[in-house]
């Protein structure tokens, strides 16, 4: 098999030890779309590779020649790239090892985050959704990673930007209680349900939903959700207001 695009800029970045941020800020592109790259969402621009090959100082080859077809063709990765993935490995579990955690922020932070994200809407025969959060501007992961505790890599696979998968298994469920989770689920079924009917007469749905986060320290953080869906269109923006400590 190859190695796509994405998991190979992956794998480099995290040979050299670099947070997606630190990758960013060498190579001149979004922390965002690097994480669309990295998990599969989007494709890499042959302008993006070459902002990378400058950023490092690599030939033009590179992210080119790393994989041959003729040495994968049975299905197995090369000599080279096992060795890569090893090293990957090794000074992954190094760099965890080294790495102190981020001092939660209370503080400080803006009193309201907003995400955009597309939405698939399956309305039959009970309501379910898949969905994609991003963060075009690169402005609230990084607030909401020090609000919870998290470093900025790790909100990002939090709320998983750039996959679209069903909301059930989303990974921003991970910020809650079993408990909490079930609850924001059926919280969301009612609103589906209720709109299910209404959605003849009308494109944009809108919701206020209040939703716990756990920060990981354990703390827990009240807010409320505001959604905003155009069912029609696929997109919406979930705007959180923390609430009054």
């Amino acid at each position: 098999m190859t190695i796509e695009l994405g998991k190979m800029i992956k794998v480099f970045r995290e040979s050299k030890n670099l947070s997606r941020k630190e990758f960013c800020k060498i190579v001149n592109i979004s922390t965002s779309g690097l994480a669309y790259y990295e998990n599969g969402g989007r494709v890499p621009s042959g302008k993006v590779l070459h902002k990378i090959r400058k950023g490092f100082g690599l030939p033009e080859s590179y992210f080119t020649s790393e994989v041959n077809k003729k040495d994968t063709e049975k299905g197995e990765l090369t000599v080279n790239q096992q060795s890569m993935l090893i090293k990957l490995q090794a000074e992954k579990i190094a760099r965890l090892e080294r790495e102190k955690q981020p001092e939660s922020i209370y503080d400080n932070t803006l009193d309201q985050i907003i995400f955009n994200f597309e939405i698939d809407v399956d309305w039959l025969p009970i309501p379910s959704i898949r969905v994609m959060y991003s963060d075009d501007a690169d402005k609230y992961v990084p607030i909401m990673a020090k609000k919870l505790g998290y470093t900025e890599d790790e909100m990002t696979d939090l709320l998983m930007i750039g996959q679209k998968v069903k909301y059930n298994d989303h990974n921003i469920h991970k910020l809650r209680t079993p408990e909490q989770k079930t609850e924001m689920l059926n919280i969301i079924k009612k609103f589906m349900i209720a709109y299910k009917d209404l959605k003849e007469n009308t494109t944009m749905l809108i919701a206020v939903v209040p939703v716990k986060y756990t920060a990981k320290n354990g703390r827990v953080f009240a807010s409320d959700v505001e959604y905003r869906v155009n069912w029609m269109n696929g997109t919406g923006t979930a705007t959180i207001r923390w609430a009054n400590e």
